[in-house]
């Protein structure tokens, strides 16, 4: 099969060839119709994360059909169209028996701890794993078990619970996730939703998927948003997460209000232990498999779409180029 493989930090990516793998007891093979592009992929490809280990396929957003199941799995035919989840938790320790696999210390993460889907077959070890996909295209379910799951865990868990009637949510970096945050947002609250972002032209999308006021960020974005709120924001969900964004983030909240930091930048937060006022910063990061379900079952129900384009594998450092220009609208994905 073919594979695109990441031999060291910035390298280019090589097109080799592997063994298909084989679904044994309780595993499941997937053909691989599409796999999403993220940040934290070109976060790898430079070499930004330490725990990485060379070489590596990338990607951990795949989805594509059934290919072959093993003894014991039940549920699943070939031929089934499936999102595949990324997280692979340990099993045993408290996270994991509350089904938040995400925060599993032990855990792995395909694409980061092994292989992952910029591939031609992904070998599933658990069916828990998968989940069928329906009202939405592969292109489009693709990116919903990273970017969605994240937009969708960031909104629901962390944002929503400190919003109130008459409130303003913002929402940092319209790419990936932030444009799949903005149209469940407008689907599950009823505050005015701030987009903020460097691009015009993820502004306009920003604008077509249900944002209110569009901010061009600039020197003074904290005070660009405060112009719109007068007193200040509910929660702001930053996507980027650079020293700019997440200064100017805590800046723009209201008393109690909440940052949500998604974003991977490696920026850092600078706070005067007097301007709390009950101000909160939380880390988010994916989601857990019962926020899973409950995503895709608004996926069937067409509640929010994914903004895709594909490109075939073999253009994978054409696109990793695109993404760090800025050149991307919504999600890329791969196609083997």
């Amino acid at each position: 099969m073919k594979v695109a493989r990441l031999a060291g930090p910035r390298k280019p990516f090589a097109m080799v060839t592997a063994d298909r793998p084989k679904a044994g007891p309780g595993e499941v093979v997937v053909k691989i119709v599409a796999s999403g592009v993220c940040h934290s992929d070109l976060h790898i490809a430079r070499g930004e994360f330490e725990s990485v280990k060379y070489p590596i396929a990338l990607g951990h957003e795949p989805a594509g059909y059934v290919h072959e199941v093993g003894e014991g799995v039940t549920g699943f035919k070939k031929g089934q169209p499936v999102v595949v989840y990324p997280a692979r938790g340990c099993g045993r320790c408290w996270f994991c028996l509350r089904g938040e696999e995400n925060y599993c210390e032990d855990g792995k993460f395909i694409g980061f701890d092994q292989d992952g889907a910029y591939v031609e077959y992904l070998l599933v070890e658990a069916p828990r794993y998968l989940f069928p996909l329906a009202g939405l295209s592969l292109d489009e379910g693709a990116p919903l078990g990273c970017a969605g799951i994240t937009a969708y865990h960031a909104v629901k868990a962390e944002a929503l619970p400190v919003l109130h009637a008459g409130d303003y949510v913002v929402v940092i970096g319209i790419g990936g996730l932030g444009h799949i945050a903005i149209q469940l947002l407008r689907k599950m609250s009823t505050c005015s939703i701030v987009a903020v972002d460097v691009r015009r032209r993820s502004l306009s999308l920003a604008e077509k998927l249900g944002s209110d006021p569009t901010i061009l960020a600039g020197k003074n974005v904290a005070t660009q948003v405060r112009r719109v709120a007068k007193k200040g924001v509910g929660a702001v969900i930053d996507f980027v997460g650079s020293t700019s964004t997440l200064n100017a983030s805590y800046e723009m909240l209201r008393a109690g209000g909440r940052l949500v930091v998604v974003g991977a930048a490696g920026g850092h937060l600078k706070m005067d232990s007097g301007s709390a006022n009950g101000r909160e910063v939380h880390g988010s990061i994916s989601g857990s498999l019962g926020e899973m379900r409950e995503l895709m079952e608004l996926a069937r129900e067409k509640q929010f779409r994914v903004v895709v384009k594909a490109y075939p594998l073999q253009q994978v450092n054409e696109v990793l180029k695109m993404l760090e220009e800025g050149r991307i609208e919504g999600r890329a994905v791969l196609k083997p």
